[in-house]
């Protein structure tokens, strides 16, 4: 999978959406957080939502509080498209 690619530093190019850009500047998310957790971190679960659209979860780094959501495109096995990102309450992972 392309996260595993990320991971071994295997060339992936990454591109940010407009609605991502602006959700990256919300409290508990980050452009450079979430490159970090894409490229070094394993998630807590994976959703397809619509075709070649994916739904990763991740413990959040900063807070106990939130996991870390970020929603990719997967254009090509060698680029994906950041659609959004946001903090989820760990209450809510328990919930599903």
């Amino acid at each position: 999978m392309i996260l595993t690619k990320l991971r071994n530093n295997e060339s992936v190019t990454i591109t940010e959406s407009f609605h991502y850009v602006k959700r990256a500047k919300r409290d508990y998310c980050s452009s450079k957080l979430s490159y970090n957790v894409l490229k070094k971190h394993i998630p807590l679960f994976i959703k397809p939502s619509k075709k070649n659209k994916f739904r990763i979860t991740f413990s959040h780094l900063e807070t106990n509080k939130y996991n870390l959501v970020i929603i990719i495109f997967i254009e090509t096995l060698d680029k994906i498209r950041l659609v959004s990102t946001f903090p989820e309450s760990k209450s809510k992972l328990k919930e599903d």
